[in-house]
């Protein structure tokens, strides 16, 4: 983790007793998906719940093919398989962009879902339209076309606001 240290917020702590109160006493074997664009939280929240909670976290950042040309996200599905597999009967927490799509793609869904909503910005003026990555398979695009056909946010158990930092690694 870079920057600054990052404190656990009120929403974090309304989500933790959700997820308190979901898995009860005996620790249900709930597979709990945390979903967001890219560089809202995700990773921070995960890890924070996981500590809190005890359990081990799946980050699909790990299970991603890289490519050096524009392309659909690909990710390694039978290991990310394997590892949720490997969970037996405990509760596992999985995290990231695209979420659900990947989770299906290894015939999981999301027993309880959190998801982050990307900070609102403030413009003073309009984006340079030469700025805007028109390439059909930028990530912003592919959240975009994802959050449109899956609709992660209203299928949500919980939704919090993500953040994004700044150069000095301050939330804003």
């Amino acid at each position: 983790m870079h920057g600054a240290w990052k404190v656990a917020t009120a929403e974090h702590e309304e989500l933790l007793t959700a997820l308190q109160s979901a898995l009860g006493p005996s620790y249900v074997p709930l597979l709990i998906g945390i979903d967001g664009a890219g560089g809202v939280g995700k990773t921070h929240l995960s890890n924070w719940l996981g500590w809190q909670l005890g359990l081990p976290v799946i980050h699909l950042d790990l299970f991603t093919i890289r490519s050096d040309v524009p392309a659909p996200i690909a990710r390694r599905d039978a290991d990310l398989d394997r590892c949720i597999k490997a969970r037996g009967k405990a509760p596992l927490i999985v995290e990231g962009v695209l979420l659900l799509d990947a989770l299906a793609e290894v015939d999981r869904n999301p027993d309880f879902l959190a998801f982050l909503d990307e900070p609102s910005v403030k413009r003073v003026r309009p984006p340079d339209s030469d700025l805007i990555d028109t390439r059909e398979h930028s990530l912003a695009n592919q959240v975009r076309a994802y959050c449109s056909r899956r609709s992660p946010a209203d299928q949500a158990d919980f939704r919090l606001k993500g953040y994004r930092e700044d150069e000095h690694g301050l939330k804003v």
